[in-house]
Formats: C-alpha cells, structure tokens, sequence
C-alpha cells in the first residue's frame, strides 16, 4: 500500500473518531451529562477507527441532486 493510500486511511478514520466523539458529547447533552457522553462516542470511535482500517474502507464520492420543486425564490418587487 502506497504511503498516500496509508494517509488517506487515517485522514478518514480520524474523522470518523471525531464525529463519534461529538455524537457522543451532543447525546450527552441531552441527558445533562456530556462528559459521559463524550467518553463513550471516544470508545465507539475508536472501536470504528479499528474496524475501518482492518476492512480497508475506503471513500467514495456521493453526488446529492436537488429538484427543483424544491428551491422556491421568492422576490420581491
């Protein structure tokens, strides 16, 4: 595996801890207690972190299309 190929894993992996890790803190939150929370979306984190790089997941480009129904301008005149 190439030492770009490596990085990039890493890159996303690292995003996926940090997403947990808000996840968590925001749930936490919720219930009054995000210390709480922020500690178990770290564990869940970290346990995606690993298995992502085991099963070498890689991203994908994803393509979102609006229609147009429903982008409404309205203007004034």
């Amino acid at each position: 595996m190439s030492e770009e190929k490596k990085k990039e894993d890493k890159e996303i992996t690292g995003l996926v801890f940090v997403a947990c890790m808000f996840i968590g803190a925001g749930i936490g939150l919720l219930f009054e207690r995000p210390d709480v929370g922020g500690a178990i979306g770290m564990g869940v984190g970290f346990l995606l972190m690993g298995v992502l790089r085991v099963k070498r997941v890689r991203p994908s480009v994803a393509t979102i299309n609006v229609p147009r129904s429903l982008v409404t301008v309205n203007s004034r005149s």
